[in-house]
């Protein structure tokens, strides 16, 4: 009786610290990376709209979580399926410590259209439902304070948009996919290479003796200035152990962005095997001032 006792507390002790662990905050803190990125998930505002409605005309919003989809029941009953319009929006207290950084706004996926607005400004739009895309709200905050974010959405058939219509391929309206927030330092590893995490890897000549990889990077800056820079790049394998790494000075020019390529010849790579093997190398690249300080890392 007290082995089944003992054995049933260490057992809710599990449950547990497995519910805490899932109710925990999903962002990711990651100042020490240069970077921080936080989602942007929770306790967002949706009403359905006209074409030409504005947030202050609307009175019955309804809160909601992301992802989310207006067509969620329409589109299983197979009839009175909802095309059209709609807002979100969100209330972001911006902190003053992010004054002077970069602030980019990440959607993963928008059914079909998405028109951003920050503090009323329109910032830009973006058309088709499956690819991520990101904006750079930087000059739009206002720090330490509020700030008001509106998404206008649509899934309204268009010929130039494939899909092109809801009864070949119904389109689910909404922001259907994860968003986030990117804040980065003035020069970072590009965020806006179509919402790519801006480091490109490409393998030749794979065996079981030795990998040739490529490792290019896109940095930017919107610095005044000419700065320069060290771009360390290392390779890691899965037990954490890193088993590769060049370091390179670079010069990162203000006010564009600049494409860096290093190549390693790795020996003997444990190599991916499917369902069988499923063995991932992992690559860091890492933007350092000449004081050894992460600048930004991915």
């Amino acid at each position: 009786m007290k082995k089944e006792k003992s054995m049933l507390f260490n057992n809710l002790k599990i449950l547990f610290t497995l519910l805490v662990i899932q109710l925990l905050p999903t962002s990711i803190n990651a100042q020490n990376r240069g970077r921080v990125i936080l989602d942007l998930n929770k306790n967002w505002k949706f009403a359905k709209c006209n074409e030409k409605s504005l947030d202050s005309a609307i009175s019955n919003w309804e809160t909601i979580n992301i992802p989310h989809t207006w067509n969620a029941t329409d589109m299983q009953a197979g009839k009175d399926f909802y095309e059209g319009y709609a807002l979100y929006k969100q209330m972001l207290t911006a902190p003053s410590e992010w004054k002077g950084k970069r602030v980019f706004i990440r959607f993963e996926g928008v059914g079909q259209t998405a028109e951003l607005y920050v503090n009323d400004r329109y910032i830009g739009k973006h058309e088709g439902s499956y690819a991520a895309f990101i904006f750079d709200m930087s000059y739009d905050l206002k720090y330490g304070e509020e700030n008001k974010i509106v998404v206008k959405v649509n899934n309204v058939t268009r010929k130039e948009i494939i899909p092109i219509n809801n009864f070949l391929f119904g389109v689910y309206g909404g922001i259907y996919r994860p968003v986030s927030l990117i804040i980065t330092n003035k020069t970072n590893i590009t965020t806006t290479d179509y919402a790519s995490s801006g480091v490109y890897i490409t393998q030749k000549n794979v065996s079981a003796n030795q990998a040739g990889i490529n490792v290019l990077s896109k940095i930017e800056s919107i610095e005044k200035n000419i700065s320069t820079a060290i771009l360390e790049t290392a390779i890691y394998n899965r037990e954490g152990q890193q088993v590769a790494q060049k370091d390179s000075a670079i010069q990162v020019s203000p006010q564009g962005r600049k494409a860096y390529s290093l190549h390693f010849q790795l020996k003997n790579p444990h190599l991916w095997k499917a369902k069988k093997d499923p063995y991932l190398y992992k690559v860091v690249v890492t933007i350092k001032d000449n004081n050894e300080n992460v600048i930004d890392q991915v």
